[in-house]
């Protein structure tokens, strides 16, 4: 009798060998995901940090312009940005309220030679950067009423350091005004910014 041949000797795997299998791609599987997930974080994370940088730059540019239109002697500096006057005035401080020259019947002199000073044609404006809600903004406010009511507000930057997030720092000696905004990332908390601007000189008015 011719005995039956058996085409197929190897039996399946054993359970062994799945549960070894199933382990070795479980676990090269979440390697894989988690370098993904770690990269993904890192670029996030940088493009949070630039953004903040741009935003910080794009704020001292504003503030370095109109800051430097301005005249010795002629803005106020304070501590508290609920004194929107700045009427508690001091040479350090997180809110700043100041003129530029404008133009009166087309001149930006008076007829003894002084300076218009004010916004918009307006002696009685003055622009103003504070921070509020970690915000910082910039204002026009009516120095004719005795509360400087705020007339127009756009904000600046909208990731402002809680702690610290701008100072105006005014040297009588030099006649100079260095400024420094600070910016954090809500969330990313180890993003922070910390930017400095070169200081702006006034010339005798």
């Amino acid at each position: 009798m011719i005995s039956k041949i058996k085409l197929f000797s190897r039996k399946g795997f054993s359970i062994l060998e799945l549960i070894t299998a199933i382990g070795i791609f479980s676990f090269l599987t979440i390697f894989l995901f988690s370098g993904i997930i770690t990269v993904r974080n890192i670029w996030l994370k940088s493009s949070a940090k630039i953004k903040l940088v741009d935003e910080g730059m794009n704020a001292l540019s504003v503030m370095k312009s109109e800051l430097a239109q301005s005249g010795r002697d002629y803005f106020k500096i304070t501590n508290s940005a609920s004194d929107y006057c700045a009427n508690n005035d001091t040479n350090t401080g997180s809110l700043i309220i100041f003129p530029v020259p404008i133009l009166i019947s087309g001149k930006y002199h008076d007829i003894n030679g002084s300076i218009n000073w004010g916004y918009d044609g307006d002696t009685n404006k003055k622009i103003r950067y504070r921070v509020y809600d970690n915000k910082l903004f910039r204002e026009i406010a009516d120095t004719s009423s005795s509360s400087c009511d705020t007339i127009e507000s756009k904000v600046l930057a909208y990731n402002m350091d809680s702690d610290s997030p701008v100072t105006f720092e005014y040297d009588t000696g030099s006649h100079t005004i260095a400024l420094t905004i600070n910016l954090e990332d809500r969330d990313f908390a180890s993003n922070e910014v910390d930017l400095s601007l070169e200081e702006i000189i006034y010339p005798e008015n």
